[in-house]
């Protein structure tokens, strides 16, 4: 079967579903069906396939993941089918009350805290913990090479990144390691789950959830980037977040995440930084981003190292040099 370039609408096994996202973070499309509440997810065989596992799995040790409902093959692609936990991510739902009201509900949010206290309660579940190395989770959430590069090119003294990242590596060690969604943020959060796991791997538990709440600090103000922050937590809202992270983990007997936010905010940052390319082949509006993402970069690798606070909340108002 020949692949249609730019598909709006598809068929898998009889079934017809409408593009809503033609190009993932990582690979693949997102599909939702017109015949029932139901989304799919098609992309490359082996990664699409795993993605679907991993699905499964999670949901057997209890994360609040759509159940799936089938899958097969498409051509050379693979697509599985999972339930319709909610077409309105909260990213949507913040940033739709935030333009209308210039805040965000504390009803929306208490929902987004009820999701999020469920994640949390599987993944500090003894079941889920692993034997991965600090090491090994830097490196499988952003090899080297797709850092440096771009660091280097925009100006970042290597050295000095590599030594505040095996700090923080070494800083590390001892802490619960087990599954994690590298890129959990309100985008993938809906009102009935947590969906998309194509960035699903194994790292400090806590890490992702930490700092879901304060993940839309890691975008500008600047309100000519296509990448500006699209709505503001309340102080009071982020440290209710806090709680719930810290009180599930202690109820865990699991150090709180808190104790490693300098380690988390580096990485994180890192993280946000990294590419598979190079900034040079980028469109301005995405070089002006990264730009941005270097900054913050840039000083919270020299925060590190001088032993100084590493703040998300203050990012939005860094600007590239």
């Amino acid at each position: 079967m020949e692949k249609e370039p730019n598909p709006t609408l598809v068929i898998l096994d009889g079934e017809s579903f409408t593009v809503t996202k033609p190009k993932r973070l990582n690979f693949g499309m997102v599909l939702k069906s017109n015949d029932r509440p139901a989304y799919a997810r098609l992309g490359e065989k082996q990664a699409t396939l795993e993605e679907q596992l991993h699905t499964i799995s999670l949901g057997m040790r209890g994360f609040p993941v759509a159940r799936v409902l089938g899958s097969g093959e498409h051509g050379n692609e693979w697509y599985f089918i999972e339930e319709d936990l909610g077409s309105v991510s909260f990213h949507d739902a913040f940033a739709n009350e935030y333009e209308r009201t210039g805040m965000v509900s504390n009803e929306t949010f208490s929902k987004f805290l009820t999701v999020l206290g469920r994640y949390l309660t599987a993944q500090y579940h003894p079941t889920n913990r692993t034997t991965i190395s600090p090491r090994d989770f830097v490196d499988a959430a952003f090899p080297e090479h797709e850092v440096t590069g771009n660091y280097y090119r925009l100006g970042g003294d290597v050295d000095r990144y590599r030594a505040a990242i095996d700090q923080a590596v070494a800083r590390l060690e001892g802490c619960p390691m087990g599954v994690l969604q590298f890129d959990l943020n309100p985008y993938n959060i809906v009102e009935r789950g947590v969906i998309d796991f194509e960035m699903v791997g194994y790292g400090p538990l806590g890490y992702d959830a930490y700092f879901v709440s304060r993940w839309h600090r890691w975008f500008t103000n600047d309100k000519t980037s296509n990448y500006r922050m699209a709505y503001s937590l309340s102080d009071n809202q982020i440290a209710a977040s806090d709680t719930i992270v810290d009180l599930l983990a202690r109820e865990h007997n699991m150090p709180p995440p808190a104790k490693y936010h300098q380690e988390f905010a580096l990485i994180k940052t890192a993280w946000g930084f990294s590419s598979h390319a190079s900034i040079d082949d980028e469109p301005e509006s995405k070089q002006a981003f990264y730009r941005y993402r270097f900054e913050l970069l840039r000083q919270s690798v020299d925060a590190y190292l001088a032993g100084q606070p590493i703040d998300p909340l203050t990012f939005p108002d860094v600007h590239a040099a």
